[in-house]
């Protein structure tokens, strides 16, 4: 164990190895849209490969839980964004998702956590800090809100989270205003908590309607705000109270605490108790533009951020950079999108947020590694791989992709949803062209239902369809579909059943015709017509 007093606390137990492998992901930033054109545009800088070998190495790196936890944070911003707290889906996600959503590799972090807590544990995994352990709890909230608690162990998702919940607001340590401490064997206080534990405990809010927890989420960021905010320099020191502090300006630490806060406020703007806390999304809108804008007075001339952003001797750090220029995008998004709330001007911020981008996409190597990081474990000193950081470039690449394409998620969600080109169309405004394009891109194994009926019959009602028939109970198609639909509840389309029953070598019977009148005939009926137009009922008599 590193006995420095600036280095993380070493874990006793950890996720190893997760998931060695690297992922194809779909090209996400070819595809036009209709919108208003942003001040800084700026071209795709890394390749899809690139990508897709930056997420392996962040799957393969991931060991702590802060680090896993980063990670399906980044995932659901980046690759399955309808989901992410940016996205439509995220506050009311199905009960049970579409077999078209895969979602595995959140999962596969979830059902590993799980499956490795050991009996009696408080927090998701074993931890000396206690501020750590809760950034896995919105994708395990996720899990357990869908079916993938069902098909797994519900009972082991629900413990897992009422304990994490109860030892952060009951049992964790608390500094003397009330802020619940990020190390769990002394009062102390790190920049760092407000990425981890209030955007577990807003989710949870969210997704109950529970007032109270979301009211505890909110009061975390303002107390860990009252005591490391350093109005001098208008940003956040790094770690207070306890052994070992922190007083400088960590970049890093900075970049947590806007991202954290952008992900509340991202939850509670589309939670059904927004119009309930109107005044600290005020707040918090105000305290991300802080950070951003005040971090970037001290950006260097190629566009990166030093370790501590205000220590002109420290080394240059590319994985603060990336999350605070995702998190300027973010920010960027949310004031376009609001209705009403702070106005503030961010184009200087979005300039250096561009050449943030452009200078993290020129410290990947060859291999997909981002180059010139802080040692995560030891924050002084340089690092050479870090997980958050690789998490980090995902999350600046979304945020990017949903800052030049705003309706992008809403076509994203729509696709989720089942629903038709024609209602995204209406809803979005986007063509049916962009939305084809949309999907081959994004999800092209998608599989679109048409007119919401199953392309395909299940062979028990094709039985229940010719004996149907055959006993002589329907006489056609459509009788045999809606009595199905009667039977299972599911809706089948009567073509669908016509193709099932000749499938098994039933025909339907011709209709016998009666015989065609002649053009003789016509005429006749015609001239008689003509001859009596004008007879009265009593001439008929």
């Amino acid at each position: 164990m590193h006995t420095g007093i600036l280095c993380r606390p070493q874990y006793t137990t950890s996720c190893l190895g997760l998931l060695p492998h690297a992922y194809a992901h779909n090209d996400l930033y070819d595809v036009t849209l209709s919108h208003t054109v942003r001040d800084y545009p700026l071209p795709q800088l890394l390749s899809t490969p690139q990508l897709a070998a930056v997420e392996a190495h962040m799957l393969e790196q991931s060991k702590g839980s802060w680090e896993l936890g980063t990670a399906t944070q980044s995932l659901f911003e980046f690759e399955y964004p309808s989901f992410s707290a940016y996205g439509d889906s995220f506050i009311s996600p199905a009960k049970s998702l579409p077999k078209n959503q895969n979602l595995s590799k959140i999962f596969a972090i979830t059902d590993l956590v799980l499956k490795t807590r050991p009996p009696g544990a408080m927090t998701f995994m074993p931890d000396e800090a206690a501020g750590d352990p809760p950034s896995l709890g919105v994708a395990i909230l996720f899990a357990n809100w869908t079916a993938r608690s069902r098909a797994t162990n519900s009972s082991t998702y629900s413990a897992a989270i009422i304990d994490q919940l109860n030892y952060s607001l009951t049992r964790a340590p608390r500094a003397p205003n009330g802020a619940i401490s990020h190390r769990a064997d002394q009062v102390q206080l790190w920049s760092d908590s407000v990425y981890m534990l209030p955007p577990f405990l807003a989710y949870f809010g969210a997704l109950h309607q529970d007032k109270g927890v979301m009211r505890a989420a909110l009061d975390q960021v303002r107390l860990y705000r009252d005591q490391l905010f350093d109005e001098s320099v208008g940003l956040w020191r790094h770690i207070v109270l306890g052994g070992g502090e922190d007083l400088g300006h960590w970049s890093t630490g900075n970049a947590w605490a806007a991202a954290g806060i952008m992900r509340v406020l991202a939850t509670i703007k589309t939670s059904s108790l927004s119009n309930q806390f109107t005044a600290e999304q005020a707040n918090l809108e105000g305290w991300v533009y802080e950070i951003v804008y005040n971090v970037w007075k001290y950006q260097q001339p190629n566009g990166t951020l030093l370790n501590y952003a205000t220590d002109n001797t420290s080394f240059a750090d590319s994985a603060s950079t990336a999350l605070l220029a995702a998190t300027t995008y973010r920010l960027a998004t949310h004031l376009e999108t609001s209705n009403g709330g702070n106005r503030m001007n961010i184009t200087s911020a979005l300039s250096a947020a561009g050449r943030a981008r452009a200078l993290v996409s020129k410290s990947i190597d060859l291999d997909g590694w981002l180059l010139n990081v802080v040692n995560p474990w030891n924050f002084p000193v340089r690092g050479t791989k870090s997980a958050e950081g690789q998490a980090f470039v995902l999350s600046l690449e979304a945020a990017y992709r949903d800052y030049q394409n705003p309706k992008l998620n809403d076509v994203l969600a729509g696709l989720d949803k089942g629903d038709s080109y024609t209602k995204i169309a209406c809803n979005t405004g986007v063509s049916h062209g962009s939305i084809s394009k949309i999907r081959s891109k994004h999800c092209p194994n998608l599989k679109m239902s048409v007119g919401r009926h199953p392309t395909k019959i299940s062979p028990t009602a094709t039985h229940h369809a010719v004996c149907l028939i055959t006993h002589h109970n329907c006489v056609s198609a459509v009788q045999v579909a809606c009595t199905l639909a009667t039977i299972s509840g599911e809706a089948l389309h009567p073509e669908t059943v016509h193709q099932a029953l000749r499938g098994v070598g039933l025909r339907a019977l011709k209709k016998v015709r009666k015989p065609k009148l002649t053009r003789k005939m016509k005429q006749q009926r015609v001239a008689f017509a003509q001859a009596h137009q004008h007879w009265t009922i009593e001439d008929w008599k």
